[in-house]
């Protein structure tokens, strides 16, 4: 079973990534054939171990030890040194703190920001120019909303307006 929460860089939840665990934890230990995995947005080791060894639960909560038996990487590993993504993506995102992301609901924050995705959940983004235009709601309910044939002429007839959002 896996387990991201919101502010795991996935768009499949903006749950809180402690609360629905903490109130299921038990139930899902109760069956042996389930793996609890944690998902990513994790960023260091140091975070990633605390859920593991289940000490998450005791420091913040005073609650027994819930460990996860495992974790999986996306975003994190796309970035690493020694993945084949491009440098330049690499170098364009400074990262957001803990208790930072979800300003990316709102601006740029990390040099992140937050979009509804196809699936109508929050998927966070590098704060590209595309990116920043696309997190104009306008935008989705515009041109976004035209047939495909449509959109090329209300772009090129509100040019400079699109040019200035972004």
């Amino acid at each position: 079973m896996l387990w991201t929460g919101g502010h795991a860089s996935g768009h499949r939840s903006f749950e809180d990534f402690n609360q629905p665990i903490l109130a299921t934890y038990r139930s899902i230990r109760q069956d042996p054939n389930i793996i609890l995995v944690g998902g990513s947005g994790f960023g260091s080791a140091d975070d990633v171990w605390e859920y593991l060894t289940g000490d998450w639960s005791v420091s913040r909560f005073g609650i027994q030890p819930m460990p996860f038996d495992g974790f999986l990487f996306a975003s994190r590993v796309m970035v690493a040194k020694e993945a084949h993504t491009s440098s330049s993506v690499k170098d364009l995102t400074s990262g957001v703190d803990d208790e930072d992301w979800e300003g990316t609901y709102s601006k740029p924050t990390g040099d992140i920001l937050t979009r509804r995705s196809e699936l109508g959940e929050p998927i966070h983004k590098v704060a590209t120019r595309a990116v920043k235009l696309w997190n104009l709601k306008e935008f989705d309910d515009t041109v976004l909303k035209l047939p495909k044939e449509k959109r090329q002429t209300w772009l090129i007839e509100r040019r400079a307006e699109v040019s200035r959002c972004i």
